[in-house]
């Protein structure tokens, strides 16, 4: 049963964080589009591409380990515990 609990609190907070995420990089590409900084605007300078690429890829891991706890849970699979955790992982270390 606690296992159940904590699985299902690592699913919710992998969920919620990707929403988190996907904004936060709606607002740096905004952001990064529209500064300019030694004539040129800053969404061209290799730095920030590389910068806002991660978070893109970060991004789309912790939603595609949000996708596989869902998964594991809809199918009805008792354990899933590594995933979840890995999921958390990821997340707790970004």
């Amino acid at each position: 049963v606690a296992m159940n609990i904590l699985n299902n609190g690592r699913f919710g907070m992998g969920a919620a964080l990707a929403g988190t995420m996907k904004k936060a990089i709606e607002i740096a590409v905004d952001h990064a589009s529209n500064r300019v900084q030694f004539g040129s605007k800053i969404n061209t300078f290799g730095a920030i591409q590389e910068k806002i690429a991660r978070m893109a890829m970060l991004h789309y891991v912790t939603e595609s380990m949000a996708y596989v706890v869902a998964a594991n849970m809809d199918m009805g699979n008792k354990d899933y515990q590594i995933e979840a955790a890995i999921s958390k992982d990821k997340r707790v270390k970004r």
